[in-house]
């Protein structure tokens, strides 16, 4: 409780060198880093999320070498920010994640959760012609809402856990997702099985 995450402009020796994530817990503002600078120096980064165990989820600027290589959806915990890679494109970033340090965003148009280091492609779950573009949130129960396309068209789409069907939302995309909201059968297409039996997943690219 009491903490705070976001991101602020970064200077050394009165130079601006881009902006950087931080947590703000008891007073003290942490510098989270960046996932590498070029050759000044220069990175970014941006905090959008956190958990109650002062886990921070957003995005940051990837450079290797000082060469930028696209940006990168993170997960910082306990004083580390990790890489959680790409779905083989060069972009991702985190929008949400649970109290058990899983991580929902996008990268490269397709929904993903990355779980313990697994990054996944929701779209392993949708039907033919729907893709599955943004992940927005996650509750404790790894039930995940978002946006997806359906005939050019958006919707909210929550994956619940239980085998229950999936929810469109012709609302647009949730921002608050609650456990009772994946038991509504309005605008149901079929039925998914979703981390009952561990999470499946690609190793991280990038």
């Amino acid at each position: 409780a009491g903490q705070v995450a976001g991101n602020s402009a970064y200077y050394v020796g009165g130079t601006y060198q881009g902006g950087r994530a931080f947590l703000w817990s008891g007073g003290v503002m942490t510098n989270l880093g960046s996932l590498g600078t070029d050759a000044s120096g220069y990175g970014f980064s941006n905090a959008y999320t956190l958990n109650a165990a002062g886990q921070v989820a957003g995005n940051s600027a990837y450079y290797v070498g000082g060469t930028y290589q696209g940006n990168r959806a993170f997960l910082w915990s306990g004083g580390v920010m990790k890489n959680l890679g790409t779905l083989g494109g060069d972009n991702s970033s985190a929008n949400a994640l649970n109290d058990s340090g899983q991580v929902v965003g996008s990268s490269d148009g397709h929904a993903f959760l990355s779980n313990a280091g697994t990054i996944f492609d929701l779209n392993a779950l949708a039907p033919a012609g729907l893709t599955f573009q943004q992940a927005s949130a996650i509750n404790a129960w790894a039930q995940v809402a978002g946006c997806s396309s359906l005939s050019q068209s958006s919707f909210g789409v929550c994956i619940s856990g239980d085998m229950t069907p999936p929810t469109y939302f012709r609302t647009g995309c949730p921002r608050v997702l609650m456990r009772a909201a994946c038991g509504m059968a309005r605008w149901s297409i079929h039925t998914i099985t979703f981390c009952s039996a561990g999470c499946p997943g690609v190793a991280p690219s990038g």
